[in-house]
């Protein structure tokens, strides 16, 4: 067995493991579930960039986000997010619609529809998803805060299927599941 195959199965191995916490996942339909929160600051009268946590089961990601809003009317913003959560990959949103409604102050309160429409590396064969988004936008602090509840869904269950190909980190950390993930992994394992 060569070296570089030897790589391949010890990533397959830790990568399948990890996919094992992604919980619960709903295999007719190839649909993952996630809860999460979003945290951003407002840059300009169309623009939000800041930092967002998915929480799938037992594992969390996080990446950043920006937001960009394409149209607003009277009590809503139509908008599209660009995620990324380097090294796995990034998704986009396309036409999220943003209900607003005075709260108290300068803060008032959203409720938007988002529509996951595409993603690059572990999330390439993502196919429409939705998510809804509750939250705040602060026009004094320009801080905005939301909670996220959703599913991503793939064509097949290439979510797995295709992190084996993936590079990742020599240190991989996954949070909150109370097991030692936070070591750094061989890039290969030599025989004598």
């Amino acid at each position: 067995m060569s070296g570089k195959k030897i790589t391949a199965n010890l990533r397959g191995f830790v990568i399948i493991s990890i996919a094992m916490y992604f919980q619960p996942v709903n295999a007719a339909d190839n649909c993952i579930h996630f809860t999460g929160e979003m945290k951003s600051k407002i840059i300009s009268p169309t623009q939000q960039r800041g930092s967002i946590q998915m929480n799938f089961g037992y594992t969390q990601i996080k990446g950043v986000v920006s937001g960009t809003i394409d149209e607003q009317g009277d009590g809503y913003a139509v908008l599209h997010h660009v995620i990324s959560f380097e090294p796995l990959g990034s998704i986009l949103t396309r036409e999220d619609r943003a209900q607003l409604s005075y709260g108290d102050g300068c803060q008032f309160n959203v409720y938007e529809d988002v529509h996951i429409v595409e993603g690059t590396g572990v999330f390439k064969q993502l196919t429409r998803s939705t998510a809804v988004a509750t939250g705040t936008i602060n026009f004094c602090t320009l801080q905005n805060q939301f909670e996220l509840d959703g599913e991503l869904c793939f064509v097949d269950n290439s979510l797995i299927i295709n992190w084996p190909s993936l590079e990742w980190p020599t240190n991989f950390n996954i949070p909150n599941i109370e097991l030692p993930f936070n070591i750094p992994l061989p890039s290969y394992i030599p025989f004598n």
